[in-house]
């Protein structure tokens, strides 16, 4: 088929075809109206914005590199900073970057630790740990005297977690299932289960 036969039949198609949304979306929002869905099929399809955050040990007087747009912290974490990246190929390639000073983190990824509230001193677990957002709050909220056990089911992300977490000696890394988590009752002053979707 020629390549305007192709497209002509791609206009004409099934809506979940034409929308990019597939039938179980399709259906799910099939109360929403076709304008709405249409809508919100091309919310679906917009990239969303890079966010940087700074990590606490970074202080508030540090250069801030020119590809960064501060934005509001969450009201949950109204002590952390917040960053939208606008050339994220270039941050990634910057000294600020490479050097561990921000780590890439949605400010909607730092609610559920921060209902956790750890402190200074406390042993917490994160059991669906890896990339490794959640452990590093988690670690640098606990401080040098407290330890976060990192847990997760995949060795391969949990090499990930260990390159985004190396410079704190307070993460411990453990490969397994949350469901039979390799430790006795009363371990940990803390649990976070933020269960992926």
């Amino acid at each position: 088929a020629s390549p305007e036969k192709l497209l002509e039949q791609a206009t004409q198609g099934p809506e979940s075809v034409r929308l990019e949304l597939g039938e179980v979306l399709t259906r799910r929002w099939g109360h929403l109206g076709a304008e709405a869905r249409q809508s919100v099929a091309a919310l679906c399809q917009t990239q969303a914005p890079m966010v940087v955050r700074s990590r606490l040990a970074t202080p508030s007087t540090t250069t801030v590199p020119e590809q960064l747009e501060p934005i509001p912290a969450p009201e949950w974490a109204p002590n952390l900073r917040f960053w939208h990246c606008l050339s994220p190929a270039d941050f990634l390639r910057s000294e600020a970057f490479a050097g561990g000073t921000y780590y890439i983190q949605d400010p909607s990824t730092t609610l559920a630790p921060a209902m956790l509230a750890a402190r200074e001193g406390m042993r917490i677990a994160d059991l669906c740990a890896a990339p490794g957002g959640k452990s590093l709050l988690l670690a640098e909220a606990v401080g040098t005297t407290g330890q976060v056990v990192c847990v997760d089911r995949s060795a391969h992300r949990m090499r990930q977690l260990r390159e985004n977490t190396h410079d704190l000696p307070t993460i411990q890394l453990a490969v397994a299932d949350a469901l039979w988590a390799p430790f006795q009752p009363k371990t940990f002053d803390g649990v976070l289960l933020d269960v992926p979707c």
